[in-house]
């Protein structure tokens, strides 16, 4: 018969276990509960350049928050301190790498200095000119974010989100709005850049192409074929795709961003 010692330690672990667990759960919904403060201090970095800078700086550099700030226009004494605190939570989701060094002379026990990690490369400006900053700033600015509120009601009354919020859907909104036009352009560019240049890089079934249909959208295919019947003589198709919740078939101008082709600058 087990002592009651044993009973008691057989508990505690159970306990023990019981509680991490616990934990683990509450960690993981106060991740998704803050998860804007996230997604905002991502924007703010890549906005104030952090991510640029720690680049230019050179392969493997490590820079702290006082010599990032240094880099940028602001007279804010303040600005290190809040950097440090934005860049602190950052590499806590592995955005970037945090290495703490000693450091008696500086008046504290350590500094903290920041370098890039491999998903950081997404974030700064690569060598055809863009990166994924594009994107979430579309995604993160208020056009796009006055579409949240009316989520619900999309869903219990049928509807699309941005056009409860703006009467129209996102391409039409796009004519009288240059600004979210060139934001929304410079997003789909962006991605597009990254994303097709990776396909090229490692998907082998565009070795033997000759040649390229493009077919955009519901529009009859270029040089000659309809999307019904036949794109012509081309060995691949490209097609443009849009977010379904966006409510439209995307114009000529966001079927071009799309696609890759570099938004005209306004």
């Amino acid at each position: 018969m087990a002592s009651s010692l044993e009973l008691r330690n057989g508990a505690s672990k159970v306990l023990g276990h019981d509680r991490k667990e616990e934990e683990e759960e509450f960690s993981h919904a106060m991740q998704l509960v803050t998860s804007t403060v996230r997604s905002m201090s991502l924007q703010t970095a890549i906005k104030l350049g952090v991510f640029d800078i720690i680049a230019k700086a050179g392969e493997g550099a490590k820079l702290s928050s006082a010599e990032i700030v240094a880099q940028m226009s602001t007279n804010n004494p303040d600005a290190p301190i809040m950097v440090d605190r934005m860049l602190r939570l950052l590499a806590s989701h592995s955005v970037l790498i945090c290495s703490v060094v000693s450091d008696e002379s500086a008046g504290s026990n350590a500094r903290r200095f920041y370098s890039l990690c491999p998903v950081s490369k997404y974030f700064v400006t690569n060598e055809d000119g863009v990166s994924l900053g594009p994107l979430i700033a579309l995604q993160q600015g208020k056009v796009f974010m006055d579409s949240c509120p009316h989520l619900k009601a999309s869903i219990l009354e049928g509807g699309v989100a941005f056009e409860k919020a703006h009467g129209m859907n996102a391409f039409v909104y796009s004519r009288s709005d240059p600004k979210f036009n060139h934001v929304f352009n410079t997003a789909m560019y962006s991605q597009t850049t990254i994303v097709v240049k990776n396909i090229l890089k490692f998907y082998e079934g565009f070795d033997d192409l000759k040649q390229l249909r493009r077919h955009r959208g519901a529009a009859v295919a270029q040089n000659g074929g309809t999307p019904h019947r036949s794109v012509g003589e081309g060995r691949r198709c490209a097609t443009t795709w849009v977010r379904e919740f966006l409510g439209a078939a995307a114009p000529e101008e966001g079927a071009a961003a799309a696609l890759g082709r570099e938004p005209s600058p306004r």
